[in-house]
């Protein structure tokens, strides 16, 4: 009984031993915004960057030759400290 109650009483000093009361009120979620430390990043927009016309062949049960249209439309996701993903998807037009 005596090593359960000073494991726990270690385990509560050491859990607020590196807190002090200037830090307490900084905490939002999961991150710390004071000085030195990284913040959330988070989507700033998305926007179109270029729009294309393919078209697009396949062969069919009879071996013959056939194409359609697709739409390629590439975009661009800006995040909030300057970094930025390039993606794209197709459209059956």
């Amino acid at each position: 009984m005596k090593n359960f109650f000073f494991a726990a009483l270690f385990a509560a000093a050491a859990l607020f031993a590196g807190v002090n009361s200037a830090e307490a009120g900084n905490h939002y979620g999961n991150y710390y915004t004071g000085p030195g430390h990284c913040h959330k990043v988070y989507k700033v927009r998305t926007y179109e960057v270029d729009r294309c016309r393919h078209k697009q062949y396949y062969t069919d049960h009879c071996g013959y030759r056939k194409y359609y249209w697709v739409v390629k439309v590439t975009y661009k996701t800006v995040y909030s400290n300057g970094t930025y993903n390039v993606w794209s998807k197709t459209f059956r037009a």
